[in-house]
């Protein structure tokens, strides 16, 4: 499995590792950011250790996990040009419009996916942005942080524990 979440945000002003591991809690993952992580320079792999606070077989427990983030500029009316058409729709296109980054999250394992969500409607809405699923080309513009819940809701079900990697340290 890989998938792919980008997300669109006007500025990386109010973005940081700490406000990211407490936007986190809300979403039930105790979660810190490597400390060598930068989310405006740092692209690649960046790795959390996070506790599933709500998943009573993984509590007590800290593992490892992480994505793939890449960060491009964006450029809506370059967009546009090239498409000829509104993207989504006047509302979502009117946040667009705003954006001047894309960051893309890039995950693998089913694991990834559920701290992927949860960091992307962290950038959403704490970067005015919007979200958009590359598979199946929803996008996210509203309510973002209650849709993303229910989505990791439904993640925390499905974890497999035979699949998470205890964390044993930076690296």
């Amino acid at each position: 499995m890989s998938m792919d979440i980008n997300v669109y945000i006007d500025d990386f002003t109010n973005i940081t590792k700490e406000g990211c591991e407490e936007y986190l809690l809300q979403f039930w993952l105790k979660a810190q950011v490597h400390p060598k992580v930068e989310f405006v320079t740092s692209e690649g792999f960046v790795p959390f250790r996070v506790e599933y606070i709500s998943v009573d077989m993984l509590k007590n427990k800290a593992y490892i996990t992480g994505f793939e983030i890449y960060i491009d500029k964006y450029d809506y009316k370059q967009i546009i040009k090239d498409e000829i058409k509104p993207l989504i729709n006047h509302k979502a296109d009117e946040l667009l419009k705003r954006c001047n980054y894309e960051i893309t999250l890039s995950f693998h394992e089913f694991h990834e996916g559920l701290i992927a969500l949860a960091f992307a409607s962290y950038l959403a809405e704490t970067g005015n942005g919007v979200i958009c699923y590359t598979t199946s080309g929803e996008y996210l513009y509203e309510s973002i942080k209650q849709k993303s819940l229910e989505e990791v809701e439904a993640f925390f079900k499905e974890l497999d524990p035979d699949t998470l990697h205890l964390f044993d340290g930076w690296h």
